[in-house]
């Protein structure tokens, strides 16, 4: 993306990072009218530390080249779009929606699409509904799953109704839209270039980072991990670390909130529509981390942010990064919010009335 003045460059970035200086405004107007330091736990750090890990490890995968072989996988002239969309369902549980659309979305631009805005709307679709199912599948599934020491079969079992649903929705509506589809894809997918060894070292340290999350090896573990993983290659360490810097802040944020209202627990269904609203207005990332302080009830909170993914475009940041690979070769904006919307709150009320439905 080429920027023609340094002002546009400016305003970009701040338009991208808006949630961590937002975060950094709230943390320190609060703390000036409380007068206080914000209280940090221990698993505050421990959480930070964890995400910083995670993402570190996935980034050694990516840059070992394994996500690019995976995406030869998909190569193919019949139902390649189907196969596009089951991979942003398969894939997201286990490296991050985010991470699925980056090596999906790419590959999509290369196919002569009959519907793209349709097409590009179920890919975000099933990459936040596919992410819902496990603790790795997001950064606030992530956090809810360590900040209420949740058990990991209890984790799966309570969300696994709103991606199930979800997912066969989306793959009604492609299989009735592109079924029969053939795209041919312009990608030259001989000349990727990958080292089996150096993929296989980097797995084996995923599997190892799985551990700490899975509570099976200790946090201190992450150190070594970070180091053999940065020992492969320095630019392991280029993770998103204004993400990691929003978790920070809001952290603090939150803590001066709790001191402020002094109170700490809703009923449930407050905490589950809550978390919905704010997710359209604040994205469900920071939805999360806003409500965790006021809640014990995990299930309420994890069902919120992870329906409020779905709606307009900043409920996840997985919507965003569809839109902006949509915008690249396709030059009909107007087209594509409205048909991104109208779907994303479709699959919105749904989830609310699946939660509803289940929760009485």
């Amino acid at each position: 993306m080429g920027f023609k003045k340094p002002f546009d460059k400016i305003s970009y970035f701040l338009l991208k990072e808006w949630l961590f200086f937002a975060s950094l405004a709230g943390l320190i107007l609060s703390s000036l009218f409380l007068q206080r330091f914000p209280l940090y736990e221990r698993k505050d750090f421990e959480i930070i530390f964890l995400l910083f890990v995670q993402f570190s490890l996935i980034k050694g995968l990516e840059n070992a080249g394994l996500f690019e072989i995976i995406s030869s996988f998909l190569h193919g002239r019949k139902y390649l779009v189907l196969k596009l969309l089951l991979a942003s369902l398969l894939l997201s549980p286990l490296i991050t929606n985010d991470l699925a659309l980056l090596i999906l979305c790419p590959l999509a631009l290369t196919l002569k699409i009959s519907h793209p805005e349709l097409f590009f709307t179920l890919l975000a679709i099933a990459a936040n509904a596919g992410s819902a199912l496990t603790p790795l599948g997001n950064p606030q599934n992530l956090f809810i799953y360590w900040f209420f020491r949740v058990n990991l079969g209890d984790f799966i079992k309570e969300i696994f109704p709103l991606s199930l649903v979800s997912s066969l929705f989306i793959l009604l509506i492609a299989c009735f839209v592109f079924g029969k589809e053939k795209s041919p894809c312009k990608v030259n997918l001989s000349t990727i270039k990958f080292n089996k060894y150096r993929i296989i070292f980097h797995l084996i340290l995923f599997l190892m980072g799985l551990g700490l999350i899975f509570k099976i090896f200790p946090l201190k573990i992450g150190f070594i991990l970070i180091f053999f993983n940065l020992l492969s290659e320095k630019s392991n360490i280029k993770v998103d670390f204004f993400l990691l810097g929003t978790f920070f802040f809001f952290f603090g944020f939150t803590d001066n909130l709790r001191e402020l209202f002094r109170f700490h627990s809703f009923h449930p269904h407050y905490i589950f529509l809550s978390a919905v609203i704010l997710s359209q207005f604040m994205s469900n990332v920071p939805a999360a981390l806003f409500l965790s302080d006021f809640t014990s009830n995990w299930a309420a909170l994890l069902w919120g942010v992870n329906v409020g993914g779905f709606g307009n475009l900043i409920g996840s940041l997985a919507n965003i990064i569809a839109y902006r690979f949509y915008l690249q070769k396709f030059n009909r904006h107007k087209r594509f919010i409205l048909v991104f919307h109208i779907l994303n709150y479709f699959f919105l009320v749904l989830g609310i009335i699946l939660y509803y439905l289940l929760k009485g």
